[in-house]
């Protein structure tokens, strides 16, 4: 049950004695109402099976085993003292220590700090709501809290693409306007904006330029609000509006797919899976020429405030929506690639550089790696795909693959000398790491 039904439950009895408030009840309490009303209460573990999906309207196939949700909070497990430390293990909540609970519970009245264990079981229930499209407002007000980077470095990312999701699969209003739409990715901002008929203006399409095909060039960088200006003309010229309106039909040329992954063991998926609208032809037909057409036309006056605001926009941009969470290496990438023999390595090289160039990186790294599955003689895949793992932060793949290419292509220094940045990149991670470990005993005594 949600903490309404609980309360509703516990305390709705009727004469003049109400029952008392138990640890539990007082610490459920101090908990903001929105994150409260995200949470799972119940008095024992609860089995997800058939029967308690199809509540929620969810059928689920043949041959799916139920599991116990392990973000669950339950009434009959006591407290204990209260702890701050994480929790090392993945455990559910029931058999979490009875310090733990109470410091998970704790940490639920204020999350203003990261601790990643807890955080963890609160993205696993805010999952769940989504998954069964329950309590969508709360669940959403909730993630816009964790999506801020600079407090949640490690699940911000993951939180920005579940609120458009949320979004995607409640189509409600009050969800929409909570949204920030310019911290997910592009391709989710389109469909989404799609899927609720909205309109998009000239700095919504400037935020989709990557991803559509077009690569704003270094004078349209600096000059931002002038290309602005510029765009907005063309698509009033064009459609006699300053907003251009997207209409979904069922005819749409696109086999690639904007995937979710989830973290939520419990859940009877691992990902959301939705097609990905921007890549149709149809769509970027239409997008293209307006980028052409406010090209060629010459730049107004700067204004220094609008393009601060614009380069805010594209800069806070997600670009890592589809790092693989598999565990594989490089080389065992590189072994799962079956056919070799019908690989066509200039056709791959060129896909996948396009692929990267427009950020859709799952679609580079599989044309790129079989390009270096074939034993491609150019430079340019292998430092394609370093360039890439640097900016997904996956710097041991990054080291792979360069070094995979120096052992190919020994006289190419190009990559020699990135080998080295990425070298420096791992050492200035580990020192930031260290730095941040050095201050946290200082803090905790100065609380």
């Amino acid at each position: 049950m949600d903490f309404n039904s609980f309360i509703d439950k516990k305390y709705g009895v009727t004469g003049a004695k109400m029952p008392k408030r138990s640890k539990l009840d007082i610490c459920l309490s101090y908990i903001p109402p929105a994150i409260r009303n995200s949470l799972f209460i119940s008095k024992e573990p609860t089995l997800w099976n058939k029967a308690s999906y199809a509540k929620y309207g969810v059928i689920l196939s043949e041959g799916i085993e139920g599991t116990y949700e392990p973000s669950e909070i339950i009434v009959a497990e006591k407290l204990g003292p209260g702890k701050t430390k994480q929790i090392k293990k993945n455990v559910s909540y029931s058999e979490m220590t009875e310090g733990e609970r109470q410091g998970y519970l704790s940490f639920l009245s204020d999350i203003v700090q990261e601790d990643a264990g807890y955080l963890r079981y609160l993205i696993y229930a805010l999952e769940r709501n989504v998954f069964l499209n329950r309590n969508i407002v709360s669940t959403v007000r909730t993630l816009t809290i964790l999506s801020n980077p600079k407090k949640f470095p490690a699940y911000s990312y993951e939180c920005s693409q579940l609120m458009a999701v949320a979004a995607l699969k409640s189509k409600d209003p009050k969800v929409l306007k909570l949204l920030p739409l310019y911290k997910i990715h592009p391709e989710l901002m389109f469909l989404l904006k799609i899927t609720c008929q909205q309109a998009f203006s000239a700095a919504d399409l400037i935020y989709l330029a990557n991803s559509a095909g077009y690569e704003l060039e270094e004078h349209q960088m600096r000059n931002l609000e002038s290309f602005e200006e510029n765009l907005e003309k063309a698509i009033t010229e064009t459609y006699g509006s300053s907003t251009i309106q997207f209409k979904l039909d069922k005819s749409l040329n696109t086999d690639e797919a904007i995937v979710i992954s989830l973290l939520n063991p419990s859940l009877p998926i691992t990902e959301f899976k939705f097609i990905n609208l921007l890549s149709d032809p149809k769509f970027k037909s239409a997008i293209l020429p307006l980028f052409n057409q406010a090209a060629l036309q010459p730049c107004a006056a700067e204004n220094k405030r609008r393009r601060n605001q614009l380069m805010r926009m594209l800069e806070g941009r997600p670009k890592n929506i589809d790092i693989p969470n598999d565990g594989l290496s490089v080389q065992q990438r590189l072994d799962k690639i079956r056919g070799v023999y019908k690989i066509d390595v200039v056709s791959e090289e060129a896909l996948g550089i396009d692929c990267c160039i427009r950020e859709r990186y799952e679609q580079a790294e599989k044309h790129l790696l079989r390009a270096v599955r074939k034993r491609s003689s150019s430079v340019k895949p292998y430092q394609c795909l370093a360039h890439m793992y640097q900016k997904q932060n996956r710097y041991v793949d990054a080291l792979d693959i360069l070094n995979l290419g120096l052992t190919r292509l020994p006289k190419h220094s190009i990559l020699a000398n990135q080998l080295k940045y990425v070298h420096r990149l791992i050492r200035a991670e580990k020192h930031q790491n260290n730095k941040l470990e050095k201050k946290r005993p200082a803090s905790a005594q100065k609380k």
